[in-house]
């Protein structure tokens, strides 16, 4: 009878904390990928700066290829490399060079693509940005009509001058 007690309290425990454990674990990905993604904006200006040449990030399902188009999210991993024709696309004829690749992003709801449809961002020698400034949501993996949905979205913006902040 004690164990029945035991057992039906600590089912009403776990109930009633499960939701909130379930937003934790959401909320912890989008900043673990905020985080990851920005780390990675700033190595690619940092390179560009160090080397004196144009680096590029550009998102990579397979972690050896350039991804374009509305297929391609920056939720799918990246490519970081030295982009000597500033095409913004790894390219191995244009003796391009491979500085890091990031898988995908595990335990995420998604990432909202750039409104330009940008899946890469160049950075010259001199640390600044080409074309425009680049903004992209990282989503928690929660449903919409979750209460704490908004405030769990982070959106991360990177401008012309290379600076990688969330906004």
């Amino acid at each position: 009878m004690e164990l029945l007690v035991t057992l039906a309290v600590l089912a009403v425990v776990l109930g009633l904390a499960a939701p909130d454990m379930q937003r934790f674990l959401a909320r912890r990905a989008v900043v673990a990928h905020v985080d990851a993604f920005t780390s990675s904006i700033r190595l690619t200006r940092a390179e560009a700066i160090k080397r004196g040449e144009t680096v590029s990030m550009c998102v990579s399902s397979d972690q050896a290829t350039c991804l374009a188009g509305a297929g391609a999210t920056w939720d799918q991993g990246w490519l970081i490399f030295v982009d000597r024709d500033a095409s913004g696309t790894l390219d191995a004829g244009d003796d391009d060079q491979l500085v890091r690749s990031e898988p995908a992003l595990r335990g995420s709801g998604g990432v909202t693509t750039d409104p330009a449809g940008r899946t890469s961002v160049t950075f010259r020698s001199n640390g600044l940005a080409t074309g425009a400034a680049l903004n992209i949501t990282f989503q928690p993996k929660l449903s919409a009509d979750d209460p704490g949905y908004s405030d769990y979205e982070k959106q991360v913006c990177v401008s012309l001058q290379g600076r990688a902040r969330s906004c």
